[in-house]
């Protein structure tokens, strides 16, 4: 076959794709009339008002490294990934009250057709005035948009927090919108991916120099890093002991725990939990000196962090969950029923996916005894915690515990919740 008889084929298989992609595109308007309940609205808009709206079309999102940084190949290829694919999941309304479509769809389509709305003036062509009215409640939602920004930044900080990694780099997510080079309607989409290496320190336990940390993020959209300080009276401190408020740095030791020990929770859960122990610190020392800083998931206790203070430095070096040894609840569990290291490590109960296998509040009697023991925020996490439950083996060893404690107990899996206290964060709630 000739070259040009190649050529003008593959010409007219663009040509179809490009047919095919504007149609579609006129489905989703379509779609959209009728979703907010005026379908014959879409026959109000003239031949050419569609392929101006095509042209103003949001195009598929531009995953790239932030301008000046080097982003290793395998995180990009991760967000590629992933944040299309969130955007398909999120939903948003498209009236108060009334229908969602997928956050993709309405950034391809809805978004560029409500700004359509908004500026076409009524005289414009014969039936502009009446497509006006019988779209007006779509247009004039502005919640709409607003609920498409804080989906928007709810998905980047959610992937942000599940790449980053205290002790190589902090990661966040920007959405930035240009014009396209090419065409002077509608815009390109682009998601930047910035990082930033936390600053690392070196201290001394047990007579070793070892690493830490500093405790740092970057919230999406911003560039600015937020690093964890924590103010002397926090922590019981003497008046004018410090005059300043304490840096926090994490040893990686203390991440390893916290995945090992939190063992059914998806990492962004872990790193977005993280984030809110160390900026909205809760924390309360011991006779030893040492500092124990509350860690929640939903607001629920799960354990805390060890620390210790050095050269003016808060340093955590460990995480316990809660019913560990060094915790005041594993304590009292080892009053009330002589529970030592060996058997909460025989028994599973030093993860939390051993207490998502099963449900406490159907055993009265073991209900009752963690109640005693100050671990009622297990029952608690049972109930609120998102998780993603890896752990579906966990019900085999649940016997062990009925019978260690000479109780009875019915265990049941946990399904996945939502992230609702992120998701109120960036809504305002």
């Amino acid at each position: 076959m000739s070259k040009g008889k190649k050529k003008q084929r593959g010409g007219q298989h663009r040509k179809h794709e490009r047919a095919e992609q504007k149609e579609n595109f006129f489905g989703k308007i379509k779609s959209i009339c009728s979703a907010v309940g005026n379908p014959e609205a879409y026959h109000l808009i003239q031949r050419d008002q569609l392929e101006i709206l095509y042209r103003l079309r949001g195009l598929p999102f531009k995953i790239v490294a932030a301008p000046g940084e080097q982003i290793p190949g395998e995180v990009l290829r991760r967000i590629r990934f992933l944040f299309p694919e969130s955007l398909k999941q999120e939903k948003v309304p498209l009236l108060k009250n009334g229908p969602e479509i997928s956050l993709a769809e309405f950034l391809s389509a809805a978004a560029q057709f409500r700004l359509y709305l908004l500026n076409l003036e009524g005289n414009q062509f014969h039936t502009a005035g009446c497509l006006k009215k019988a779209l007006d409640a779509f247009a004039s939602f502005e919640e709409g948009a607003k609920a498409v920004r804080d989906r928007m930044l709810f998905i980047m900080a959610i992937l942000g927090y599940g790449i980053t990694d205290l002790n190589s780099r902090v990661y966040w997510l920007e959405w930035k919108m240009t014009l396209r080079r090419y065409d002077p309607f509608g815009y390109e989409n682009f998601v930047l991916l910035h990082s930033y290496i936390p600053e690392k320190k070196y201290f001394t336990f047990d007579n070793a120099q070892r690493p830490a940390a500093k405790a740092c993020w970057s919230l999406p959209m911003s560039t600015k890093i937020e690093c964890s300080t924590v103010e002397p009276a926090v922590l019981g401190l003497p008046t004018g002991s410090f005059d300043h408020p304490l840096d926090v740095y994490i040893q990686s030791h203390a991440l390893k725990r916290l995945s090992e020990r939190i063992d059914c929770v998806i990492a962004e859960i872990l790193n977005l939990e993280l984030y809110f122990a160390m900026t909205q610190i809760k924390a309360r020392r011991e006779k030893d000196g040492s500092i124990l800083i509350e860690y929640t998931l939903k607001g629920t206790k799960a354990g805390y962090f060890v620390a210790d203070i050095q050269e003016n430095t808060i340093v955590v070096r460990t995480f316990l969950f809660v019913t560990n040894g060094g915790t005041p609840e594993g304590k009292r569990l080892h009053e009330i029923c002589g529970l030592g290291r060996f058997d909460r490590e025989f028994l599973a109960i030093d993860k939390l996916s051993t207490f998502m296998a099963t449900d406490i509040k159907s055993d009265k009697e073991l209900e009752k005894l963690f109640l005693e023991a100050g671990c009622g925020c297990l029952i608690e996490l049972h109930d609120k915690v998102a998780i993603l439950n890896t752990k579906e083996d966990m019900a085999s060893a649940m016997p062990l515990l009925k019978k260690y404690f000479g109780v009875d107990s019915r265990w049941d899996f946990l399904m996945p919740d939502s992230l609702e206290k992120f998701r109120r964060k960036f809504e305002g709630e």
